[in-house]
């Protein structure tokens, strides 16, 4: 229900703004409205997720169903274009991250056995959603009212996040995903690999982007810009056969030598497109790009868990879908703007971005699993302090508690706290409190690097 929503609310806003208003520059400005306010504040609606868990899909849910049904009431009773422009901006920096939360809760839900595969077709989920979504506002559009075809869609978001947030949480309150914004600091400086992610997924979206412009450029020279859909169907086609297939096969490949080979897969593919613009070489050029994307849009899903800790795997998620998008938003302008030279010029734009992306995704070391140290580093002090102490307890770890009781009066004056410092040199039952209490994030700050050390000696902890 997320994948056909997100894939029809473009063209379901286009229809009704335009319906509304009769102008397609508003309603071109209502739709952009919508995706910067959906993909600009991305990562920290993600944040929010990790932080409090599934009931947070469910509150952005309601805000976001609130301004998506003022907008519905809007376009019904043809409001001024700029009232509908600002209220697609709120309905978009609410959305729910349903995507994102979805793929953070399957391999829960579906076991170590079977998230390869759970994977795998929530990435046929998305290429099929994104050939229907739009089909079926199209037929709402046309059978019934373009105000119904964006009131379809709201449906679609609002079910999938009430099906969602029916998934019960782990201890979502853990210290990690609970800990002020400010200690947790911006993941992508966390995560090397994330990073490289980044770079690759931009990359990528620019590719995409261009090509979305590219594919009716050449249809155009063919006789119809409409034929345009054509190339982009057969890629969506070989993107979901490829997912299906990544998902059943390829077991024996890691996640990163996957990403790498469809990375290169969809450079080799659409590198010969500038120098034969034809739509017939195109089509078939795009079903090769389509099982590379496949291929690599499965591998990203299980790349995640290697790349950043689990208490942040919404967040992550987040990340990559604002950096793709800002990638397709360049992708698509740059390839517009060289458009009125013909084919060849957006075409070479799709092959430029490709080559880059495969190549940033093939830079050695780029895209390592983080170590058990980069995991520990990435989780707030009081998390730390929890994990430590309860490894310790659990074994009956006496020398580390004992250790760390002698270190509290000393780590509490270096944190600002001489009076607490005294009274726990005075008092051992102070000493003892403070060493398994939780506390405001000055003694586990302090603490720190005694926590790391330890837990990076016992991996079970």
């Amino acid at each position: 229900m997320g994948w056909l929503s997100f894939a029809g609310y473009g063209l379901a806003i286009v229809l009704a703004v335009r319906a509304a208003t009769g102008s397609f520059a508003l309603a071109g400005g209502a739709v952009a409205a919508f995706s910067a306010g959906s993909s600009l504040p991305a990562p920290l609606r993600g944040r929010t997720v990790d932080r409090h868990g599934t009931r947070a899909v469910g509150a952005f849910a309601v805000l976001h169903g609130a301004a998506m049904a003022a907008l519905v009431l809007g376009c019904a009773l043809g409001w001024a274009g700029g009232a509908l422009i600002v209220i697609a901006a709120v309905a978009g920096a609410f959305v729910p991250p349903l995507i994102a939360s979805a793929r953070a809760v399957w391999p829960r839900v579906a076991g170590p056995q079977l998230t390869r595969i759970a994977h795998a077709l929530n990435a046929a989920l998305g290429d099929a959603g994104m050939v229907a979504g739009p089909a079926l506002v199209g037929g709402v559009a046309a059978l019934a009212s373009p105000t119904a075809a964006l009131a379809l869609v709201l449906v679609g978001a609002a079910g999938g996040a009430a099906l969602l947030t029916r998934v019960p949480d782990p201890a979502v309150a853990n210290a990690a995903a609970l800990a002020p914004p400010s200690r947790r600091g911006l993941l992508p400086a966390q995560s090397p690999g994330l990073r490289a992610l980044l770079g690759a997924e931009l990359l990528l979206g620019v590719t995409f982007g261009a090509l979305d412009v590219a594919a009716p450029v050449v249809a155009h020279d063919a006789g119809t810009a409409a034929l345009g859909a054509l190339p982009l169907a057969v890629f969506a086609l070989g993107s979901v056969a490829a997912s299906l297939w990544s998902g059943a096969r390829a077991a024996a490949l890691a996640p990163m030598r996957r990403y790498r080979l469809g990375c290169a897969v969809v450079a080799c593919a659409v590198v010969p497109t500038p120098f034969a613009p034809q739509l017939a070489v195109l089509t078939a050029l795009l079903a090769l790009a389509g099982a590379g994307y496949g291929l690599l849009n499965v591998a990203v899903f299980e790349l995640l868990e290697e790349v950043v800790p689990s208490t942040r795997a919404v967040e992550a998620f987040t990340w990559l879908t604002t950096s793709a998008g800002a990638g397709m938003a360049a992708g698509a302008a740059t390839a517009g703007g060289l458009a009125d030279g013909g084919p060849s010029g957006p075409l070479t734009a799709v092959a430029v971005a490709a080559i880059l992306a495969a190549l940033v995704a093939w830079r050695p070391g780029t895209m390592s699993p983080m170590s058990r140290r980069d995991e520990l580093e990435a989780l707030s002090s009081q998390e730390l302090h929890d994990r430590a102490v309860s490894r310790a307890k659990k074994h009956l770890d006496v020398k580390f508690l004992w250790n760390l009781m002698q270190m509290v009066p000393a780590a509490e004056a270096a944190a600002g706290e001489p009076e607490q410092a005294d009274y726990d040199i005075a008092h051992w039952s102070g000493q003892v409190a403070d060493t398994f209490r939780e506390d405001d994030g000055k003694l586990s700050d302090a603490l720190r690097p005694v926590y790391l050390d330890y837990l990076v000696k016992h991996e079970d902890g």
